[in-house]
């Protein structure tokens, strides 16, 4: 099968697809593959991507795609008339998927958020016969008492400190909805879709919206309902989150074997484009060679480019390509407008790269040398594009591994921007450890009882941990003994790589919120300061407690604001004499 990166431009312009289809494209109704809301859309994407690649080796067409505002497409969260945006883009998704197929009507998958889309797309006209909503709600209100209830635990558990805002913006996991778009999604319901069944699928065992089946069956639509098991398990933090096979499975079963093929095209002036336009730069999607296989990757490129400095986003640990809260994607597109191009990059299963997703459930299986390989041969595309000389890097949690241990062979590499780096030396009895003192601290906390029963904290997790700490025990008594002996008993690991960027003259700037371990051991190692490394720029943002994914919006400006002065630092450095000859030394 394939699978093709673009962008859509109808009636809403510049909405980021994929599509998957199959070898052997036959008669089987094509899907519209739709997401939820924010943070269960950054959980379950890999999922969605895993049910695509299914439904599409079943022999159907899936069309995947990005709302106005998120993901890779144009648009930002607080764009005037969103909800409308996100309902045209739904059935231009669906008008072109329908004429690409040559069908008069989609199959439409929608769990959460993207299901009362859907719904309320088909009652606007959008060409959808059959709907499999999972955890859909039967208006928007319910999704905005979710968000608002979410956000209200959130700023309880941190205080004030990150800063409060005062627009009416709400937020949950550092996704936010404006005062506006949540007027306009409270006012929305479901209307009377002329669709002509559906499949409406609980939660985990809670029974589905009491209030859509009475809407759809007063519809005249065909309503079936089921259980479904696996949401839970599909929108937990992403390196735990897996596909709901069941469910799968159940969907095939339900889903018409094939659709009446038209005698002509439906109304579609939709079109697919190989890159997107907005104003001042251009973003196309990339795929990338490395030594572990293709990597997917978004380039944004200014229309003029200023200086020869350009920026690699690498992901936030298993977080796609966009960043947290979407923050790499705004933060490309505001650099491209002062001149500066970017990538932003999946490495191997993560986002839309292949590769097994299910070994990342284990921490150290970030930590590898794979991925820092596969940073020097994202750094070779950006050459080869000729992009550079001089790179900046910014990463988040693991992708701070990445960075920084592929800038120590990669004079490629000036900069680094570091969020909240966890493991820059990979050791697996400290970080048990560590995580063992994070476990009782979330435990104290009211908000990790509501995330423990929403299934957002695994027992997997738990016996990792113990592991870990199991492994640290065995060794505790060789790690006295090199003490008793006089060695090392003050460095922490991490000082010999910045030993390393200090003598290469590689900047960095180093920005760690409330409560975080690095920065903690660091200090009780005597190097709270980072004194000794002049080239490091050491950034602490008060958020009240741990906030590791930048989940606070007021942390989320302020970092954007470290970013842009970091930006314009490197813009200035100038590049010294041996870094063209070095340039490639890997």
């Amino acid at each position: 099968m394939s699978e093709r990166a673009f962008y859509l431009d109808g009636p809403v312009a510049g909405v980021f697809a994929l599509l998957n289809e199959p070898r052997n494209a036959g008669t089987a109704r094509p899907v519209l593959l739709l997401a939820p809301f924010g943070w269960e859309d950054m959980c379950s994407y890999r999922s969605r991507r895993e049910w695509a690649l299914h439904l599409a080796a079943g022999g159907r067409t899936v069309l995947r795609i990005d709302l106005p505002g998120s993901g890779d497409s144009a648009g930002r969260p607080a764009d005037p008339g969103l909800v409308a945006s996100w309902l045209a883009a739904v059935e231009m998704a669906a008008r072109w998927l329908a004429a690409r197929t040559g069908t008069d009507a989609v199959a439409a998958i929608g769990p959460g958020l993207g299901g009362l889309l859907a719904c309320a797309a088909a009652s606007r006209g959008a060409p959808i016969d059959e709907l499999v909503l999972w955890n859909a709600p039967a208006s928007g209100r319910a999704v905005v008492r979710a968000v608002k209830a979410a956000g209200v635990m959130e700023v309880s558990a941190r205080g004030d400190a990150a800063g409060r805002r005062d627009d009416g913006t709400l937020a949950a996991s550092g996704y936010a909805l404006s005062a506006a778009t949540a007027g306009e999604l409270a006012d929305l319901g479901v209307g009377a879709p002329a669709i002509r069944r559906a499949l409406l699928l609980g939660r985990d065992g809670l029974p589905v919206d009491k209030e859509l089946v009475t809407a759809l069956t007063a519809a005249r639509v065909e309503v079936s309902s089921a259980d479904g098991p696996g949401y839970g398990q599909m929108t937990i933090e992403p390196q735990d989150a897996r596909p709901p096979m069941q469910v799968f499975e159940l969907v095939d079963e339900w889903l018409s074997p094939q659709a009446a093929p038209r005698e002509s095209p439906p109304a579609c002036q939709t079109v697919a484009k190989e890159q997107l336009e907005l104003d001042g730069l251009a973003e196309r999607p990339l795929r990338i060679d490395s030594p572990s296989g293709p990597l997917f990757g978004i380039l944004t490129e200014p229309e003029t480019r200023s200086g020869d400095l350009a920026v690699l986003f690498l992901n936030a640990g298993p977080q796609r390509r966009s960043g947290p809260n979407r923050m790499w994607v705004e933060a490309a597109r505001r650099w491209a407008d002062a001149g500066v191009p970017s990538l932003r990059v999946d490495l191997r299963a993560i986002g839309d790269s292949d590769g097994d997703a299910s070994a990342l459930a284990r921490i150290d299986a970030f930590y590898t040398d794979a991925y820092v390989a596969q940073t020097h041969a994202v750094l070779d595309e950006l050459e080869r594009r000729g992009l550079g000389p001089r790179i900046m890097v910014v990463g988040l949690c693991a992708g701070c591994y990445w960075a920084t241990h592929a800038a120590q062979a990669d004079r490629r590499i000036t900069t680094l921007a570091l969020l909240n780096p966890r493991s820059l030396v990979w050791d697996e009895g400290a970080t048990g450890m560590r995580r063992a003192r994070e476990l009782r601290r979330m435990m104290a906390r009211r908000s990790s009882w509501a995330r423990l029963l929403r299934g957002q904290v695994t027992p997997a997790r738990h016996l990792e941990t113990a592991r870990a700490v199991a492994t640290e025990a065995r060794s505790a008594p060789v790690r006295m003994g090199r003490r008793l002996g006089g060695r090392g008993h003050t460095a922490h690991p991490a000082t010999e790589l910045f030993d390393g960027l200090r003598d290469q003259d590689q900047q960095v700037t180093l920005v760690f919120t409330t409560d975080e371990p690095l920065l903690n051991e660091l200090r009780a190692r005597g190097h709270g300061d980072l004194s000794d490394w002049p080239n490091l720029k050491l950034e602490e943002i008060d958020t009240g407690t741990e906030a590791h994914t930048l989940v606070p919006l007021g942390a989320q400006r302020r970092v954007h604001e470290i970013l842009d002065a970091t930006l314009a630092s490197a813009r200035d450095q100038p590049r010294g004499d041996g870094d063209a000859a070095s340039a490639s030394a890997i």
